[in-house]
């Protein structure tokens, strides 16, 4: 009897439909971290996975170097996307944390809002998918970048023409999206990038701010927001780190049973946290399954939140 259970347990972990359907022409790998990212980004900004499949798979090509890189290109017309393409360049840890998580954003959200979007705005809000460590340098970035807001035009599309201009752009991006974020939710930004009014037209009505106001909350997030983690880019919560460092415990005396941690509870869910191992196939398969199956998902949403953490070694 026990045998029967066990084979049924890795059978429940194991589907046999784990396919990549939204993306083609890389490893087994990155198509399902691409196929998750999509779906934790669709519902981080909509509270929804996409309306079905996109029309035609988006093809992802692979260059394993020391450079990462990352681009997505698509056409916008008559109100629909198409077109889609991406080249993602790097180790295979910086691919899969950093850049198919930002670059499936800008895909989703491409999908989402059907307009193109100020460079700024874009590519703030994908970066907000990248792993902390990058986090953490583009907010050092940003303290070299406060004169930034004043030399540039707030609606502008195109990428700058010197690298130095680019990086501001990016650490300017990504903490004025957090500074927005502040002040509302993730579908309240997507709201605002689906407006294609000029920026400082379109603040008022969604912020209730002016373009200068924005300015002065941006440089205060800035300044006082440690180069950290501020925000936790995960669908079905925003949990905030605090801004002052907690206070110093002593270490308690070897085996002293320590009560339990109070449950990190967001929208009257707990927050569960899984732990997977790159070498423990079923952790894996169940986190496929979870990217796969949207009715899985959806007998769990209520119960509790999630996060995946993955540990480097088994």
């Amino acid at each position: 009897m026990k045998r029967v259970c066990f084979v049924i347990l890795i059978a429940l972990l194991l589907p046999a439909s784990v396919r990549a359907q939204n993306f083609t022409g890389a490893s087994q790998e990155i198509l399902l971290a691409a196929e998750r990212a999509r779906i934790h980004s669709a519902e981080y900004w909509s509270g929804q996975p996409l309306p079905g499949r996109w029309s035609t798979p988006c093809p992802i090509e692979v260059s394993y170097s020391g450079s990462t890189l990352g681009r997505t290109r698509f056409t916008y017309g008559s109100g629909e996307v198409y077109g889609w393409d991406m080249q993602v360049a790097g180790s295979r840890q910086s691919i899969l944390n950093d850049v198919i998580p930002h670059e499936v954003d800008h895909a989703v959200r491409a999908s989402l809002v059907r307009h193109p979007m100020p460079r700024w705005l874009d590519e703030g809000a994908a970066t907000l998918f990248e792993s902390e460590a990058v986090r953490i340098q583009v907010h050092r970035e940003a303290h070299a970048a406060l004169a930034w807001f004043a030399e540039t035009d707030l609606d502008e599309m195109d990428y700058p023409r010197d690298s130095r201009r680019t990086s501001e752009t990016y650490a300017a991006g990504l903490t004025l999206v957090e500074t927005l974020l502040e002040r509302g939710t993730p579908a309240q930004l997507l709201e605002f990038m689906k407006d294609s009014r000029r920026v400082r037209e379109k603040l008022p009505e969604h912020y209730g701010i002016t373009d200068r106001e924005l300015l002065v909350a941006w440089r205060r997030h800035v300044q006082v927001c440690p180069p950290a983690r501020c925000y936790v880019p995960w669908p079905g919560f925003f949990r905030p780190v605090p801004r002052q460092s907690a206070p110093v415990v002593p270490s308690p005396a070897p085996f002293t049973r320590q009560p339990p941690p109070a449950p990190v509870v967001v929208d009257n869910r707990p927050v569960l946290d899984v732990w997977v191992g790159l070498n423990c196939a079923p952790c894996r398969a169940l986190e496929d399954r979870y990217a796969t199956d949207a009715g899985f998902r959806r007998q769990l949403a209520p119960h509790a939140g999630h996060a995946w953490i993955e540990q480097k070694h088994a």
